[in-house]
């Protein structure tokens, strides 16, 4: 397969930086909404985790989704390929661990949670479902930290380039 050439890697690299920036900062502003806004009331909670759904879907899932494809292009149309260097390995599969855990647990809990928040229901306030979810959901700091460990891999490059080179 053909690669690309100066221009169209440049290009590449600010399309990924600009997924990198949706994805961390989207999950970066979902931390700091969960952890440092403090909701009085049931609506206040229900505009919380309203808000959350928000940067989830047009922050946080976009930039993941642009990341994973950006890679495809990376490994087939540039010198990085897939399986040249320990840490391009890594990064695949802690972006596809993250991913995965987004769309099978994150998501499902803050969907969950914003389905079981009915403004006009003060009493779901105890609802034992809906603390568990928010408990859960603050799992994604470990997500938030496993993004700002792929970054580190991306710029600092550690471990040799393997020596069985495949693709």
């Amino acid at each position: 397969m053909g690669t690309l050439g100066k221009t169209g890697v440049k290009t590449v690299k600010i399309i990924h930086f600009v997924f990198i920036f949706m994805w961390l900062g989207g999950g970066i502003a979902l931390l700091l909404g969960l952890f440092l806004s403090h909701p009085q009331n049931v609506y206040e909670y229900f505009m919380k985790y309203r808000i959350l759904m928000i940067i989830e879907n047009y922050l946080v899932i976009p930039g993941a989704i642009g990341n994973l494809l950006l890679g495809f292009v990376y490994g087939f149309f540039t010198k990085w390929g897939f399986f040249k260097h320990t840490w391009l390995m890594l990064k695949w599969i802690l972006t596809i661990m993250v991913i995965l855990f987004g769309i099978f647990f994150l998501g499902p809990w803050l969907t969950e949670t914003l389905e079981i928040l009915k403004p006009q229901d003060p009493s779901v306030l105890t609802n034992e479902v809906l603390h568990e979810n928010i408990k859960l959901s603050k799992l994604g700091s470990l997500q938030v930290a496993i993004l700002l460990f792929m970054v580190y891999l991306s710029v600092f490059k550690p471990f040799k380039k393997r020596k069985n080179k495949q693709n």
